[in-house]
């Protein structure tokens, strides 16, 4: 369902089968807690592709959020499901007939969710849906580190073309070029403190992905350091070989070195 309004998406992009996995489940957690549409992002490479992997304990049995019931709304209580301020009511109540049922819609609404034509309430409504993603993008952001301690050059990539970046570093390391792959999981809420943490420590940032530089665009905004940055991207179709962006790595680092 749309909405009327600015909106805050939280988007996972998974690599790997076991993370499709892992992160399809965390993507029902997240529009339960948040409630808001997730996105569960899948190129096509990764959308047709086999892995075999062991769950962990862990991951055999998640943690599952679990929506109100309406055994557990008190006779008297006053319903209000979508009461901004009222702790009560944390997650999504159960669609069902009763003292529970409630009104969806995808206009600006009370906290009864039926629409109300006031500027006042818009207003709230708006900076609402905006501020519960934006305030906890640090608790939402997940993202994947290799080799990052010592490294001058930090390959950013996401989704499959993140295992070309892993490939291009081992090949890298291997030739004594100190780089590390950061790999963001929440494409958004973008994880920003730890990107920005990245750019005031290392040298140069190569961001590889299969677009015209959408990832790349979001760096530059928080790159306040000045740090050189690297588009390596691909719009044929054909995906970015470990070889691409090792000869990108390559040549940041003869760069620095000269320099």
């Amino acid at each position: 369902m749309g909405r009327h309004g600015d909106q805050q998406i939280i988007a996972l992009y998974p690599s790997t089968v076991e993370e499709a996995y892992k992160y399809t489940i965390k993507a029902f957690n997240y529009a339960e807690t948040y409630r808001t549409p997730v996105v569960l992002v899948m190129d096509e490479t990764l959308g047709h592709m086999r892995e075999s992997f062991y769950l962990s304990d862990e991951d055999e049995n998640p943690e599952i959020i679990e929506r109100l019931t309406e055994a557990a709304i008190e006779e008297e209580d006053l319903f209000h499901p979508f009461g901004f301020q009222d702790e009560n009511y944390p997650v999504n109540p159960l669609i069902e007939m009763g003292k529970a049922r409630f009104h969806v819609s995808g206009l600006v609404h009370d906290e009864t969710g039926f629409p109300v034509g006031s500027t006042k309430v818009a207003d709230k409504v708006i900076k609402h849906l905006d501020s519960k993603i934006r305030l906890y993008a640090e608790e939402i952001a997940i993202y994947d580190e290799y080799m990052t301690d010592d490294a001058e050059i930090i390959v950013v990539a996401y989704g499959t073309v993140a295992r070309s970046a892993m490939k291009a570093v081992k090949m890298a390391r291997e030739d004594r070029i100190p780089v590390g792959l950061f790999k963001p999981i929440s494409i958004w809420p973008f994880p920003v403190s730890k990107m920005k943490n990245i750019l005031k420590k290392s040298q140069a940032v190569i961001i590889a992905e299969m677009n015209l530089g959408q990832m790349a665009l979001e760096i530059s905004r928080i790159n306040k350091f000045g740090k050189h940055l690297e588009l390596v991207n691909k719009v044929d179709g054909d995906l970015i070989s470990p070889r691409e962006i090792l000869n990108s790595i390559t040549a940041v680092w003869r760069r620095i070195i000269e320099f």
